[in-house]
């Protein structure tokens, strides 16, 4: 069903959204951040190891070649450590421990950092220019490299990069005697951009995802709308039974699929008796709450096993003071009988109406389909003659359409075989 707006809930709408929008707090953002994080973090740290191996190798050869070994066992060390713990919290995740998951993420990506910034103490000037080359370049791409995965939340992201940077910003100043301006300041630059775009990242997301909330209870919003809207044009607003709209439309597709089933339906008819006395003696509102309870007392009697298509097409208020309620009939006429005995039954027990007790009566009509009409509204005209002939006998009783009530498809006599008169005689 397309969710469709009308302007009389347009209006309404801004009104009830931005209260139910000020949920998609911190910590709801927070929660998806985190949760997003988990996902991708196996697959960065396992990424992560396999440049660290690289790095091994091609510095394994160096002069250092010593603290390059005792380094990939402290970066493996960390590595798998971080896993174990990645993994926990993945199997173990909830909202509840949410700050927990967050604090461990951090720390182990603090280690991850000072494990890769660790390893500018392996820089010798005195080594290959290719193995200085590709140190160096290693840890400026490190950040770069991880600011997809690790962005998605920005403390994690900082909690990595920021030793790497302070070593390679602290390398720029002491270590690098002959360039050390150009160097540091090509180190503060990067830095500040890796952050700044860093931070964009993590505010983009974040952006997407209350937008993506927001955009969730606003689909909440226009789906109530859309009910409220069906309620006002199909459900009696008083009673909410069915109003006559939606059982004519339900009730004639089934009398339409009648013909393909070897059984019949019943249509009850039942208005209530001095209503209108009611209304005049004891005011409107007592009247309201009479077919309330009238409503009530005919969907607690009517079975659904029995109603037609239960709530679809099997009790509506149709009038003031009249519902119609619809039945399968499985066999024989006499089913009926009993069901509306129930009916009259169930209605005329007594209750507090006003100050007073009052014992409601109601009058019952009832018509058969196939046997006395073809469609709803002819049933309906059918059980509305037999309604009134149960008024006329004193009320509270049923009576049953008889056949001479049924209505016959009229047609007009065929007269083609008489010949058109052209002339008058004088």
């Amino acid at each position: 069903m397309a969710l469709i707006v009308p302007s009389a809930f347009q209006e309404r709408l801004p009104d009830s959204v931005p209260g139910q929008l000020k949920r998609a707090d911190k910590q709801l953002i927070r929660e998806k951040l985190i949760a997003r994080l988990l996902r991708h973090g196996i697959p960065t740290l396992i990424a992560g190891q396999g440049v660290a191996l690289l790095t091994y190798w091609a510095l394994r050869s160096s002069s250092k070649a010593r603290f390059v070994n005792g380094w990939i066992v402290v970066l493996t060390m960390v590595s798998v450590g971080r896993l174990i713990n990645l993994a926990i919290h993945r199997r173990n995740y909830s909202p509840a421990n949410i700050n927990r998951i967050s604090r461990d993420y951090q720390i182990g990506a603090f280690a991850g950092g000072l494990a890769w910034a660790s390893l500018l103490v392996g820089l010798d000037p005195a080594s290959p220019l290719f193995s200085q080359l590709f140190l160096l370049v290693t840890l400026v791409g490190m950040p770069a490299a991880s600011l997809a995965p690790n962005a998605i939340y920005l403390p994690v992201f900082l909690a990595f990069s920021g030793p790497i940077f302070l070593a390679l910003i602290t390398w720029s100043l002491f270590f690098s005697p002959a360039y050390h301006l150009e160097f540091s300041l090509m180190a503060f630059v990067y830095a500040a951009l890796i952050a700044y775009v860093a931070n964009q990242y993590y505010s983009n997301l974040k952006n997407s995802i209350r937008q993506e909330h927001e955009n969730q209870i606003l689909v909440r919003e226009i789906k109530t709308a859309n009910m409220k809207l069906l309620n006002l044009a199909y459900k009696d607003p008083l009673t909410n039974l069915s109003n006559r709209r939606q059982f004519e439309e339900n009730a004639e597709r089934l009398m339409k699929q009648l013909g393909s089933i070897s059984t019949s339906l019943a249509l009850m008819l039942v208005d209530i008796d001095n209503f209108k006395t009611v209304n005049d003696s004891l005011g409107h509102e007592a009247g309201d709450q009479l077919l309330k309870e009238v409503s009530n007392r005919i969907k607690a009697s009517s079975r659904e096993s029995e109603l037609v298509a239960q709530s679809h097409a099997g009790a509506a208020r149709i009038g003031g003071d009249e519902f119609v309620i619809m039945y399968h009939l499985d066999s024989a006429e006499s089913e009926i009988h009993g069901l509306a005995r129930r009916i009259l039954h169930d209605i005329s027990e007594p209750f507090t109406l006003g100050d007073a007790t009052f014992r409601p009566s109601v009058s019952v009509g009832i018509a058969l389909a196939p046997e006395h009409a073809a469609t709803i509204k002819e049933l309906l005209r059918v059980a509305d003659s037999a309604m009134y002939r149960a008024k006329e006998a004193g009320g509270n009783r049923f009576v049953v359409a008889r056949q001479a009530d049924r209505i016959v498809q009229k047609h007009k006599p065929d007269i083609s075989h008489i010949p058109e008169k052209v002339s008058r005689s004088a």
